[in-house]
């Protein structure tokens, strides 16, 4: 059994630790996908936050979700555990398929000059 959340933020080392008394500002880089284009590759944003404002809480979450997640039908932990689930999944060809996708735009592209430059 989990413990109360409440009883954790109410316990005093716990809540020191969620108080980030010197937090850094998040990193916004990018990481290019060259898969995609050679000369002018698109970048993927990866947001360095440890260390960051919510940053200790975000551990604390972790921790209190992380052992609810096997319960969940849908999750698939990792390529390995996709791939043991279909190769276990008994299909009929003729009433499903198995379709694939690439998301082209994860994030959608805004128009830069709308908005004032900082």
């Amino acid at each position: 059994m989990l413990p109360d959340p409440m009883i954790m933020i109410s316990n005093t080392r716990c809540t020191g630790f969620l108080i980030n008394a010197h937090p850094i500002c998040p990193l916004l880089n990018t990481l290019p996908k060259i898969h995609k284009n050679l000369t002018s590759p698109p970048g993927r944003p990866i947001v360095a936050s440890t260390g960051s404002l919510l940053s200790p809480l975000a551990m604390v979450l972790e921790k209190i979700l992380s052992p609810l997640l096997c319960h969940i039908p849908s999750f698939l932990r990792d390529t390995s555990h996709f791939l043991t689930f279909i190769r276990d999944l008994k299909v009929e060809p003729t009433d499903c398929y198995l379709v694939t996708l690439d998301v082209n735009s994860l994030y959608m592209n805004k128009q830069s000059e709308r908005y004032p430059s900082c």
